[in-house]
């Protein structure tokens, strides 16, 4: 059996592509082996926020929660659109708003998944994620509009 080295995986990025450039970006990124570490989603016979179903959060979902939320207050020239944190994954819009500091989405995923790992090390709570990511450059109001809706109703279809 033939071992792969990481630099030998093609890359999913488009190569012609400037990922620092000012515009909005769908990301996914997911657990290692999709092990369900970030919380428990069942039918729920109270309504809130998504919908019917209630979400029980580990305490890794709550840092990687402040970690989501912090990044638009370390970067300013980024905004955080839209977002939720499924069990095993996580979707997130982001926007660059601006170059000032030459922000990347490679750059901010890779900072949230860090900080959000080395918390799980030191404190002793398993988790691992998987390095790469899913990135969706989004194309205009009507597919922004589409992916905003698709990450508000994703917890919903969890329980299906």
């Amino acid at each position: 059996m033939t071992r792969v080295r990481i630099l030998d995986r093609k890359s999913p990025r488009l190569e012609w592509y400037d990922y620092s450039q000012v515009w909005y970006y769908f990301v996914t990124f997911n657990t290692k082996n999709r092990v369900r570490s970030l919380c428990t989603i069942s039918p729920s016979a109270i309504v809130g926020t998504y919908g019917n179903v209630s979400l029980q959060l580990t305490e890794i979902w709550e840092v990687c929660h402040q970690e989501i939320l912090q990044t638009q207050t370390i970067r300013k020239d980024v905004v955080v659109d839209e977002f939720v944190i499924m069990p095993d994954h996580v979707h997130i819009i982001l926007g660059i708003l601006d170059q000032k500091e030459k922000q990347t989405i490679w750059s901010i995923i890779r900072n949230i998944k860090a900080r959000v790992t080395k918390y799980a090390n030191s404190n002793n709570i398993p988790f691992w994620r998987q390095w790469r990511y899913h990135d969706h450059i989004i194309r205009d109001e009507k597919d922004l509009d589409r992916i905003r809706k698709y990450i508000k109703e994703n917890p919903m279809r969890w329980v299906g």
